[in-house]
Parts: C-alpha cells; sequence; structure tokens
C-alpha cells in the first residue's frame, strides 16, 4: 500500500471521527496504524508533485484536501484508491474500493 506523506496530517486532523467510526480506542487505533505501518510505503510529494494539478482541477470541487491522495494513485499504475469517502466516488480518474469491496475481492 502506498500513501502520500500527507497522510500524517490527515490522521491527525480526522483521528477523532476515525475513532468515532471504527469504534477504536485511541490506544487501539495508535497499535493499529503501528502493526499496518510496515506495510505501507510512504511517498513523498516530490516524487508526485507533476500529478497535483491535474489532481486538483479533478477534486476542487469534490474535496481539494484529497489531491494528494488522487495525484499518487495517478502517478503510477495501481489498482485504485482504498476509502470510504464515498466522495471519491465523483471523479473517474482511478478506481475506488470500499472496505467491503476488498474483503469480497480478498
Amino acid at each position: 500500500m502506498y500513501l502520500p506523506d500527507y497522510v500524517f496530517s490527515e490522521l491527525k486532523r480526522h483521528k477523532d471521527e476515525i475513532i468515532n467510526r471504527s469504534g477504536l480506542s485511541e490506544d487501539e487505533l495508535y497499535i493499529l496504524l503501528y502493526t499496518i505501518m510496515d506495510r505501507i510505503t510512504i511517498i513523498s510529494k516530490e516524487d508526485f508533485a507533476e500529478y497535483i494539478p491535474k489532481a486538483w482541477k479533478i477534486m476542487a470541487e469534490i474535496d481539494e484536501n484529497d489531491t494528494p491522495f488522487l495525484a499518487l494513485a495517478m502517478s503510477f499504475e495501481n489498482d485504485g484508491i482504498w476509502s470510504e469517502d464515498d466522495h471519491f466516488k465523483e471523479q473517474n480518474e482511478v478506481k475506488v474500493w470500499k472496505t467491503r469491496d476488498l474483503i469480497d475481492v480478498l
């Protein structure tokens, strides 16, 4: 799994929402993040910067804060974005996977 380095500020900003939606405690959330971090590759913004203008054009009317996620997904061949945010389905540039979709495929 690949994530833009921007993910850390997003996690911090949405921590309470993640805890509320997941039903995890703050400690459980940190344990989960620690557990999966060795399976995640963090990509520097500089490595996908050329895709940011196009991604911003697409995401500006949807949720401009998610521009880095779309830009990263556009920067290399992949199977799409894993997100529970419904607004990602408003773009047609990359496939969007919900957790249930992934469970069904895996």
